[in-house]
């Protein structure tokens, strides 16, 4: 028997594997339990040098030169992706931040109108009794006069930018830190809410925030936002009849006509809240 096995290997070898295996190795493949050549899914008519099937699991692989390439264009297409995506989620989360603060604003502001009989002229007298009311309404960690904001409450002179990216003037307001960080300063304008600006009238005061704290970029329009308080309600800046309005005071770097004077960013309150 051991013989037999022994012939059969020999005369099914490779070089004789197209005729002689597709039937006479066949059937000793039988007798002696072994695949068949059909069986282990091969062309028995291959002829004696097509031995490719012999190779089918050669393993191939990548040159480093390769390896190289690809990487060096993943870090391209990454360092000109990532920075927008970053820049694109930070600009959201400040969105929402405004949207937040200016539904907080609105809410502490209908309760102060109630509290005075229905509207907010002589509620909000100076600096001091307009801060008073609202802070009421608000929880805050940090109270600020008049006279000692400017680097506590609010950023000082140089610390803060106009969408054109200009230095944004820092005037002396009363204010305070809110418990989320966010700061706030209140602008008095006139205690019978008499001031108008553009065809918006019924002006009582305006308010600032900056819904990230000192953190930057500190620009209006990015993370700086305004709002007007009139006699019987909050409104953005930048809403119908206001003297700024969203097409030359909301134009975001790089489109054109960013840099132009009037393009301050506090028309952008209006527009984000639309958004």
């Amino acid at each position: 028997m051991q013989k037999d096995r022994q012939d059969w290997h020999k005369n099914c070898s490779v070089s004789n594997l197209t005729h002689f295996c597709h039937s006479e190795c066949n059937e000793e493949s039988v007798r002696f339990g072994i695949k068949t050549i059909s069986e282990r899914g091969l062309d028995p008519s291959a002829s004696p040098q097509d031995d490719s099937f012999i190779h089918s699991n050669k393993k191939t692989g990548f040159t480093l030169a390769e390896v190289l390439l690809t990487l060096t264009i993943i870090g391209i297409i990454a360092s000109l992706t990532i920075p927008d995506l970053i820049t694109s989620i930070q600009d959201n989360q400040l969105k929402a931040a405004w949207k937040k603060n200016y539904s907080i604003l609105n809410e502490a502001t209908l309760k102060i109108i109630e509290e005075n009989g229905g509207t907010m002229v002589d509620a909000l007298t100076d600096y001091t009794p307009m801060t008073t009311a609202y802070l009421e309404h608000l929880n805050f960690l940090k109270r600020c006069s008049e006279w000692v904001g400017l680097g506590i409450c609010w950023h000082q002179l140089g610390d803060s930018y106009l969408l054109n990216t200009t230095i944004a003037a820092s005037t002396n307001s009363s204010g305070a830190i809110l418990s989320d960080g966010t700061l706030i300063q209140f602008q008095y304008l006139s205690a019978n809410c008499s001031t108008s600006l553009g065809s918006l009238n019924d002006i009582c005061g305006e308010i600032r925030i900056d819904v990230n704290g000192f953190k930057g970029p500190n620009t209006y329009g990015k993370d700086i936002f305004c709002a007007f308080v009139l006699k019987d309600r909050l409104v953005p800046r930048g809403i119908q009849g206001d003297e700024l309005n969203i097409t030359n005071h909301c134009i975001y770097p790089p489109n054109t006509g960013y840099e132009g004077a009037d393009n301050n960013g506090k028309a952008c309150s209006a527009k984000l809240l639309l958004q």
